[in-house]
């Protein structure tokens, strides 16, 4: 027992070890950088001192507020400290925003004039492909000093026996380096990739010579195949997919050469030129968008079990709309998607229907059966679908509810996560998505009675009202899917082989 006391005595003094494998994570971090000085990293090794150093004898009335004074007076130096490691990882994300704004701009506006297969198109591919490269870095870096800070501020809590740790991570939050999105740098790499692909060779367009938008079908047939990714390999990944694909954000129009030949300053790409550049046509562009999926089963899983054996004709019902509430979404689609084995000869197939969400839950009763013609029609006189989907809505939605009723099929599990779409402006053809921040959420496999009026939260849980823990399972990895409707390019080939994919 005197040896156990003096063992738990030396824990409060000693180095654990989970605190060293991180700082030589942080030191990994600042070998293998590129663009990034060691010294602009956040100083791990300086702030565990100060967690393990004596207390301060020093008055702290700052702090007293939160822990009491002597909680404030062992805290008040560790975190001065910690306040000029995020004052220093603001100034340089602020600083590596402005350099890479600028090359992009310059890239927007040059490849335009670039002849195919020029010296000059080849040096801004070279130098888009650099600045790829310095985003990738700049997102590590601003991961890895979030979690350097963090880290130490709970271990300070733990080792000083404060309540400071809490509040210190919430303070976090609030510091620039954590708050500045990087998601329209990404968009603006993306302009920049494309802009490039244009010049060397024109993408086809209609016959008064503007670009062909594509719009998604109703159905399609196509392969699609799934892969997990470790969070930390996300931004290398997009990096490498938008070398031949963009990101696809649903009624968004890159910039042209004349949009951004109207913003050019006096001097030739004088820095604000790129800001107003970046101010009008990306900041506040999100490439994240969120996607809930809601999955149909019965009470034995009949179709989770079907699925996940691969049977050749397995179907799977769900519905799905664009956001968090369906109600703000406007809009569920009910989807089948039908696998075909590769003996079969023919390839799987996804076809969907768009209903009011108020009109779910008449879907899912038996006894309601909802009109689809009614919804469709109403879509049809709103020009938002064409007569042929109309026709082909009207003949999956009676399928569908037949099976629906047949199978005893309810809400069972929903997904929800936020997806990048990666393909090309004028076809699916080669299609990759990459969801992150995947929750699964049990559902009720019951509905209320049907002869009550619809209501939408009757046959879906309601996300604004506080869930049991137990019930929401969140996904450690991202998921890349990749989905083609004809052979794997090289360059798809190449990625599904990379070290970046879970084997």
């Amino acid at each position: 027992k005197p040896r156990h006391q003096a063992w738990r005595r030396r824990q409060v003094t000693c180095r654990p070890q989970h605190m060293v494998a991180y700082g030589e994570t942080v030191a990994a971090a600042k070998e293998n950088a590129v663009y990034t000085p060691p010294s602009e990293f956040i100083d791990y090794e300086g702030l565990k001192e100060e967690v393990y150093r004596a207390p301060s004898a020093e008055a702290a009335s700052l702090l007293t507020h939160i822990s009491g004074g002597s909680a404030a007076k062992r805290g008040e130096r560790f975190i001065s400290q910690l306040q000029v490691e995020m004052d220093k990882a603001s100034r340089h994300v602020r600083a590596r925003v402005s350099v890479i704004v600028g090359i992009l701009a310059n890239v927007l506006r040059e490849a335009g004039k670039a002849e195919p297969a020029s010296a000059e198109l080849a040096r801004l591919t070279q130098v888009t492909e650099d600045t790829s490269a310095q985003i990738v870095e700049l997102m590590e870096y601003v991961e890895i000093c979030r979690t350097a800070c963090r880290k130490a501020a709970k271990k300070f809590d733990k080792v000083q026996r404060t309540s400071l740790g809490s509040w210190l991570v919430a303070q976090l939050a609030l510091q620039p380096f954590c708050n500045v999105s990087l998601e329209p740098l990404i968009v603006m790499l993306s302009d920049g990739f494309a802009s490039l692909r244009a010049a060397s060779n024109p993408p086809k367009t209609d016959a008064e010579g503007r670009p062909i938008e594509w719009v998604p079908p109703s159905d399609f047939e196509r392969s699609t195949t799934k892969y997990w990714v470790k969070t930390e390999n996300v931004p290398e990944l997009t990096a490498r997919v938008l070398k031949h694909l963009s990101i696809l954000i649903m009624g968004r129009t890159p910039p042209t050469l004349a949009q951004m030949a109207a913003e050019e300053a006096p001097v030739l790409m004088h820095p604000e030129y790129a800001q107003a550049i970046y101010s009008k046509f990306y900041e506040g562009t999100s490439v994240l968008s969120w996607i809930t999926s809601l999955y149909l089963d019965s009470l034995s899983f009949r179709q989770y079990h079907e699925r996940l054996a691969r049977d050749d004709g397995a179907n799977l019902f769900r519905l799905r709309w664009y956001g968090l509430d369906p109600e703000q979404a406007g809009t569920v689609y009910v989807e089948r998607k039908t696998h075909r084995s590769k003996d079969s000869g023919e390839k799987s197939t996804k076809q969907r229907l768009p209903i009011a969400p108020s009109a779910v839950r008449d879907l899912l009763h038996p006894e309601r059966a909802l009109d689809v013609a009614a919804q469709l029609d109403a879509q049809l006189a709103a020009g938002a679908i064409s007569e042929k989907q109309r026709d082909k809505g009207v003949a999956l939605g009676v399928e569908v509810q037949a099976a629906l009723a047949e199978r005893g099929l309810l809400p069972a599990v929903r997904t929800v996560y936020q997806r990048t779409a990666f393909q090309a402006s004028d076809s699916n053809s080669v299609r990759l998505t990459l969801d992150s921040n995947l929750s699964l959420i049990k559902e009720a496999l019951a509905l209320g009675d049907a002869e009550a009026p619809a209501a939408v939260h009757e046959w879906c849980r309601n996300l604004s009202e506080p869930l049991d823990p137990a019930h929401i399972l969140p996904f450690p990895f991202a998921v890349l899917e990749v989905k083609l409707q004809e052979e794997a390019p090289a360059w798809v080939e190449e990625l599904l082989a990379s070290e970046l994919l879970l084997p």
